[in-house]
């Protein structure tokens, strides 16, 4: 079947009253949300490659933790940007290039630890560090010259602090053709918001909304099945808390709960898809559960008082990740259930089941 017939279809199923309130709806979540999130991550990764080049300059403590901050505040705007699975990272496939992970055979680490013994001087030339594999360029392998234990500390060599300061770069780069990917006129912001009459991109409005919507469901899969279940395992004593995303800078949790965040953006902004479930006669009831469960596992995710790693081998703190994990579960149901029903969704495959 071909794309346009099968979306024909789809629009076919959807509600009347839906149809209608898909364009206001994707115009609304474009400015409100998509494009303020990677236009943030833009701005939050300007500051990486200036701290790792003070760093390099004049290496102690102070302008590491300084780096090492910058690099948080980028990966936290990164996080808030990447529910949104669909679009230019996706056509350009972007998404591996910033942040390569999970890594589920340590291809990575493999050959992060080659590149430092052979100091290969490819990953340092701006020309030739694109074309290389994503294992050796996303900001995973920044995180671990920043954070590991014995690369870039201020004592560190040179070759680490020029490789980062390459990364930094190349990632600012990603970041900011991301963003403006996205805004301005002719930007794909614009042909998500214009969809209402079918363009190249999509056959009708209700294309990109599912698109949106799928978004919204599946960074709720994702926070469950790939970055918290796996770190807890079975029991505490199965716990593989390095398993966790950004293990090395503490940042799993900030980072599930930025993911949480843009969810509900998504689902919570006014004329969001809260707004037209409400639209299309559903209940405000369940509404009101959906924003109160948002709130309460972002709630959870912030007290949590020690980093992923520690906390799934720690009796009290796993406690509460178990509970962050049964409240985004609770979100999940009607989010994957009734109320894409509700909206004409057919979410069908969940990309996080399965390898």
């Amino acid at each position: 079947m071909s794309r346009i017939l099968l979306l024909a279809l789809l629009v076919l199923t959807a509600p009347d009253a839906a149809a209608q309130s898909y364009g206001e709806l994707n115009a609304t979540l474009v400015d409100q949300v998509v494009v303020p999130a990677y236009e943030r991550y833009a701005d939050a990764i300007e500051e990486l490659p200036a701290s790792i080049e003070a760093l390099c300059a004049s290496p102690d403590q102070q302008r590491l933790e300084a780096a090492q901050q910058a690099w948080r505040e980028a990966m936290r705007a990164w996080q808030h940007a990447q529910p949104i699975g669909f679009g230019p990272v996706a056509d350009r496939g972007l998404a591996p290039q910033i942040e390569f992970w999970p890594d589920k055979h340590g291809t990575a680490g493999r050959q992060f630890s080659q590149a430092m013994a052979d100091r290969d001087p490819s990953l340092l030339d701006p020309a030739e560090l694109p074309g290389k594999s994503v294992g050796l360029t996303s900001m995973v392998s920044l995180e671990r010259l920043l954070f590991g234990d014995d690369v870039l500390e201020p004592d560190g060599g040179d070759y680490a602090c020029a490789w980062a300061f390459a990364l930094a770069r190349h990632q600012e780069g990603l970041a900011e053709a991301l963003a403006d990917a996205w805004a301005g006129p002719d930007g794909f912001g614009a042909v998500v918001a214009g969809a209402d009459a079918g363009n190249d991109e999509f056959f009708s409005a209700y294309d990109p909304a599912a698109a949106l919507y799928r978004s919204l469901a599946d960074t709720l899969d994702g926070a469950i099945q790939v970055k918290l279940e796996p770190p807890m395992g079975d029991s505490i004593e199965a716990a593989r808390g390095k398993r966790a995303e950004n293990w090395r800078s503490g940042m799993a949790l900030p980072s599930v709960a930025a993911n949480l965040e843009t969810a509900r953006a998504l689902y919570a902004t006014a004329g969001g898809f809260g707004d037209l479930l409400l639209a299309l006669g559903g209940d405000p009831a369940l509404d009101e559960q959906l924003c109160a469960g948002f709130d309460q596992a972002l709630q959870t995710a912030r007290e949590i008082p020690m980093p992923l790693v520690e906390a799934v081998e720690d009796p009290a703190a796993r406690e509460q990740v178990q509970q962050l994990v049964d409240q985004i579960k609770q979100l999940r149901e009607p989010i994957r259930g009734p109320v894409a029903a509700a909206l004409g969704f057919s979410l069908g495959f969940n990309p996080t089941d399965g390898d």
